[in-house]
């Protein structure tokens, strides 16, 4: 997996299961208070939490600690144009 893609609903973004070491987890970005929280689905524990300016900002961390949970993203290579 590359990227966390999200679903949009009422200013909260929230992404589709992703597997973090052995826990299915999500992430939920608050777009109002600029914070997220990763949970667990199974029974809806929260992880990590953490706040940043702006939403890419947030984005940005929320990814470095899904990787910090064990959560595996491959490295995404663009072709550049000559």
């Amino acid at each position: 997996m590359t990227r966390i893609r999200y679903n949009e609903a009422n200013g909260v973004l929230t992404s589709k299961p992703i597997l973090a070491g052995t826990d299915l987890v999500y992430v939920e970005i608050n777009t109002t208070e600029n914070a997220y929280t990763i949970k667990r689905t199974s029974d809806l524990t929260t992880l990590s939490q953490g706040s940043a300016v702006d939403v890419n900002t947030l984005k940005k961390k929320a990814k470095l600690a899904m990787k910090a949970l064990g959560a595996v993203f491959n490295d995404e290579v663009r072709r550049k144009e000559a």
